[in-house]
């Protein structure tokens, strides 16, 4: 995992972060989710940079479900995320704040509660 950057946008400013991610790490496509919002999400991308890489997909399954494999990984100390390394070398880590809400399964939020939990 290279960043975080969730969170709740208008359509126009989630598909800046996305590009903009997509360019800072120079990946090869913009990978998304499109159950709910069909051609919603590459028509916005598209809006933003006509010529970005888009590949859409659409799960079978349910979050929980998606989020197993992933958390699995955490589990075993297979997953590397590297912007929370680069952070801590960067600068001194802050003491974390106890969350608010309820983690949705699959943020980072979530997986950070099952590693603990292991």
């Amino acid at each position: 995992m290279l960043a975080d950057i969730s969170g709740r946008y208008a359509p126009t400013e989630w598909a800046r972060l996305a590009i903009a991610a997509y360019r800072t790490h120079r990946a090869d496509r913009i990978v998304a989710e499109v159950n709910n919002g069909g051609d919603m999400v590459g028509s916005t991308l598209r809006i933003v940079d006509r010529n970005v890489a888009f590949t859409e997909v659409r799960a079978s399954r349910g979050k929980i479900v998606r989020a197993e494999p992933v958390a699995a990984l955490y589990d075993q100390g297979r997953l590397y995320e590297w912007y929370r390394h680069q952070a801590k070398a960067d600068a001194q880590p802050s003491k974390p704040q106890p969350a608010q809400t309820v983690p949705q399964p699959g943020s980072t939020e979530w997986l950070e509660a099952q590693e603990k939990k292991g």
